[in-house]
């Protein structure tokens, strides 16, 4: 019995070692399942303890008790708070963590309004030349504090569209992420008025490749840039939308979804460590991106070489194309363009990275990308509130959706959503630019 028992001990404590595998190396078979399982290894190192000590061994119940001690501090709040940042920088404690979430309807608005620019487009009178449609435009800026966000696995495009429409309608989504989109659950979220309340989009291209389906972002922001694929890695595109930001900066916002290791372990490895490259990426100066919105490419005109000289003509409510993929607007900030140089400016700005990450802080790979300037917004949270998969298990229940942010970025009140319809959970919060928390 004793010789078991030392042996299970000796197999908990090399299991828990795996974590401090260099990045990279935990793209191998088993890894990424044996370390996502690492926080409740604590469990079976208990149960050896009250074993060893019914049984009187006890300088065995007392090396399980250390191990199972050093275990569950991986799954404590300090431990989430150090690793933040995914290293030991200092930062807010835990405590002031949640204070700042509580505080957070205090928080300023994150972003900056652009003039007279037009974001929900009705068609008012049929026409069969686009470019001579008229439109009425219906304000869609946020009314409320900080720029709120929510991503969501959308399981093979199984995730109920009209649920999707009702949390971002009942959390004042402004920016959503989706993975595992399909054209289907575009058309259904169209129908279900997700237009209405995010009239515009970004959709990544759908490839034999992808991992369970396309990614897209939806923005009721009009963005002054945005694409299809922001970096290239082995699974979905990662869409891509740029807004401002309230202290002239920009904000730019992406939906990825590495594939899973069971999809093949080096990959999903390759794509966590592809993303540090979303991380400070300089815009290429002149560059002008055009803006999409949520409709039909037929009613688009042609693209113009001058944004000053382009004109807005699409409707909301028109169903994606075929190749899931949104087609240019004309213009940047339709008929008015003051903002022209917004779209030029050459600024790396801050980045959001929201999605399915098939990965959790335990991972030596999700670490590693953490280190490249990004913070993990939910790890502020207890566990509890944050874990998103799988949903028909309460516990043990893993962290693999995130919303990464970098470090001009505070976050408030992130947690955990229920759709029906997908095996995970969506998870929304709140941002606000870190000058705008230090004037409260």
């Amino acid at each position: 019995m004793t010789i078991m028992l030392i042996a299970a001990l000796v197999i908990i404590a090399a299991w828990a070692a795996t974590r401090s595998l260099p990045a990279g190396f935990d793209g191998h078979k088993p890894l990424p399942y044996l370390i996502a399982l690492i926080r409740w290894l604590w469990v079976p190192a208990l149960l050896i303890a009250v074993v060893s000590g019914v049984s009187g061994h006890w300088p065995l119940t007392f090396l399980a008790l250390a191990l199972a001690a050093d275990l569950g501090y991986l799954a404590s709040p300090t431990y989430r708070n150090r690793q933040e940042h995914g290293s030991t920088n200092p930062g807010a404690t835990y405590a002031a963590r949640l204070k700042m979430a509580s505080d957070g309807r205090k928080a300023s608005t994150t972003l900056q309004k652009s003039p007279k620019a037009p974001t929900t487009f009705q068609k008012s009178t049929p026409t069969e030349n686009p470019a001579d449609t008229e439109m009425t435009f219906k304000e869609t800026e946020p009314s409320h504090e900080g720029l709120n966000v929510m991503t969501l696995n959308c399981k093979y495009g199984h995730a109920d569209a009209v649920a999707i429409v009702r949390a971002v309608a009942e959390q004042n989504i402004d920016i959503l992420a989706l993975q595992e989109m399909s054209i289907t659950l575009s058309h259904r979220l169209e129908q279900a008025g997700l237009a209405d309340h995010l009239p515009y989009r970004q959709l990544g291209e759908a490839k034999e490749s992808d991992n369970g389906g396309f990614n897209g972002l939806y923005s009721r922001i009009e963005p002054i840039r945005q694409k299809a694929s922001a970096v290239d890695l082995p699974a979905a595109d990662v869409p891509s939308l740029t807004v401002n930001a309230k202290d002239g900066g920009t904000i730019t916002l992406h939906s990825a979804h590495p594939k899973s290791p069971m999809r093949g372990c080096r990959q999903w490895s390759q794509g966590i460590l592809a993303l540090r490259a979303l991380v400070n990426r300089q815009e290429n100066s002149g560059t002008v991106e055009t803006v999409e919105s949520a409709g039909d490419p037929a009613m688009q005109p042609d693209v113009t070489t001058d944004p000053a000289e382009a004109l807005v003509n699409q409707p909301s409510n028109a169903a994606p194309n075929d190749n899931n993929t949104s087609r240019p607007m004309t213009g940047i900030h339709g008929k008015d363009c003051t903002n022209r140089n917004d779209a030029m400016r050459i600024a790396a700005g801050e980045t959001v990275i929201m999605g399915d990450f098939n990965s959790n802080v335990d991972h030596p790979s999700f670490r590693a990308l953490l280190a490249s300037g990004l913070t993990d917004t939910g790890l502020a949270s207890p566990h509890r509130k944050v874990a998103s998969f799988c949903t028909w298990l309460k516990w043990p229940r893993m962290e693999l959706d995130h919303i990464l942010t970098t470090s001009g970025l505070e976050a408030y009140d992130v947690h955990a959503i229920s759709v029906p319809g997908t095996d995970h959970l969506g998870l929304t919060g709140r941002l606000t630019t870190n000058a705008s928390a230090r004037s409260r």
